[in-house]
């Protein structure tokens, strides 16, 4: 690896990539993907990586946000069996953008190429390259996430900083040590991705297994085929891979783990169970952990000595002073709040690239001096708990009630699979609730509202409930809330 990254780095130097250039990475969870990272941080190159996945228009808007005039990619890749061809997605985002040279790592053995330049043409037999010496306050990479207005955000990460908070989340949080084999399969087009299995494994100097696919494919239980035979220690997902797994029996020895973790979204306490019995075996501590892209990795997360309750996400991890406020900037335990941080750490984002007063809006303007981070959460006994963000709140009648809080309850059901609720306006209520529910078995819909009322309260009982199939959900997970609301 030290060798590759070394090669290309002196490859970028020779295109002209110096120190605050932005390089976009276009390529799938393979070991290529990882040396183009590290090649741009070695040479002082901002790096961009944009998730495989994105259409050709998403990936030119993330290249001139951030004017990249290089662009690293492969010609393809495949999928549950089938060629992408990412080499064509490429060259149609350089006609919406304006890309000096896309770099092609060589996936199948011949490539019709236009203008491209395949990486092994600029690589010499030199195995050094001097590293660039930074500030801790240089630029390290910029990701770009999902924002409400629907233009992404160029979240901004430096070098200090995020490699600092990313070596200690790995070694407090995970317990993560040089003998651990880390495997992770979170796209590094995500935060998840870049914190764990990049950055904050290889500083620590432990193994990361890389996993380019779907997570049931070839076969449903591929990944704990991955866990036996190459012995992992730790392992994290998200929970719509578990929700995935849990229409399965798991029967493998998985007697390697000691750690599991969870992130992306939020577990509720059927997959929670489910997690700790059929994969840790009931002697695996589950670290669920919540952060976010700004923030560098996470926020809260229990400790692995802890005991745990189903669900909670432990508390402020190290170095980050978090705190729940009510609508008037008061510390508040018992109930439900705002979640904040009232001091600065270490990967804290710089801002937002081209894009300074949203970050300030966003981020800033809700309490003074406070960062606002959009989710509820409350304190229980020393365990803190998520409730939802703030912009999936339904007002009914004047009562504001968390979507997150019925989706937790309705899942309780045993023939409920999934859910979400939507609010939706009503000329009487103000809001009402729409229920989308995925089933396991036969339950009917008044089955569903009679259920919600009797533990939430009847205020909180569904206008309608919507059978379907799946719910649509972005790359990372997340339910799609606008594209359930667009029917109405």
């Amino acid at each position: 690896m030290y060798n590759e990254v070394n090669k290309l780095a002196n490859g970028l130097k020779e295109l002209g990539v110096k120190k605050g250039d932005r390089v976009t990475i276009y390529m799938p969870m393979i070991i290529e993907a990882i040396a183009a990272i590290l090649a741009c941080s070695r040479i002082g190159a901002i790096h961009n990586v944009v998730f495989s996945g994105f259409t050709s228009s998403a990936l030119a808007s993330r290249i001139n946000d951030c004017n990249s005039k290089v662009i690293i990619t492969t010609d393809g890749y495949y999928r549950r069996g089938k060629y992408v061809n990412l080499l064509s997605i490429v060259r149609e985002a350089k006609k919406l953008s304006k890309i000096d040279h896309i770099l092609i790592y060589q996936y199948k053995k011949r490539i019709e190429r236009d203008d491209e330049i395949i990486i092994n043409d600029i690589l010499d037999d030199e195995n050094s390259c001097k590293c660039e010496m930074m500030n801790a306050e240089d630029p390290l990479f910029i990701l770009y996430t999902s924002g409400t207005t629907g233009k992404p955000k160029g979240v901004l990460h430096v070098h200090g900083g995020f490699m600092t908070f990313a070596a200690q989340q790995a070694a407090y949080l995970i317990d993560l040590k040089k003998d651990d084999i880390l495997f992770w399969p979170a796209d590094i087009g995500w935060i998840t991705g870049q914190t764990w299995s990049v950055y904050g494994s290889l500083l620590i100097g432990a193994t990361t297994i890389l996993y380019d696919g779907a997570p049931d494919y070839p076969k449903h239980d591929h990944w704990f085929d991955i866990i036996d035979e190459h012995r992992v220690t730790i392992f994290g997902t998200a929970p719509t891979a578990i929700r995935l797994f849990m229409k399965y029996d798991i029967t493998h020895k998985l007697d390697s783990l000691r750690i599991l973790a969870s992130t992306g979204e939020s577990i509720n306490k059927n997959e929670w169970l489910w997690y700790l019995k059929n994969i840790g075996r009931d002697r695996c501590p589950i670290m669920n952990l919540s952060g976010g892209t700004e923030i560098g990795g996470a926020i809260l997360s229990p400790l692995p000595i802890m005991e745990l309750e189903p669900c909670t996400v432990g508390g402020p991890v190290p170095g980050v002073d978090a705190d729940v406020f009510d609508d008037n900037g008061n510390s508040i335990i018992g109930e439900k709040g705002y979640l904040v941080i009232k001091q600065p750490w270490p990967a804290m984002t710089r801002g937002l690239w081209n894009d300074p007063e949203r970050y300030i809006e966003i981020y800033w303007s809700r309490f003074k001096d406070v960062w606002f981070h959009g989710d509820y959460a409350s304190i229980d006994k020393g365990l803190w708990y998520l409730h939802g963000r703030v912009d999936d709140v339904i007002k009914v009648a004047g009562h504001r009630i968390a979507s997150a809080e019925i989706e937790a309850v309705i899942t309780e059901h045993p023939n409920v699979q999934e859910a979400a609720a939507i609010g939706i306006p009503d000329e009487v209520k103000g809001e009402a609730i729409i229920l989308y529910v995925v089933k396991k078995d036969h339950v009917s819909k008044e089955e569903l509202k009679r259920y919600i009322a009797s533990k939430v309260g009847k205020i909180a009982m569904p206008k309608e409930v919507i059978f379907v199939n799946e719910l649509p959900k972005t790359r990372t997970g997340k339910i799609m809330r606008r594209v359930l609301r667009a029917k109405f």
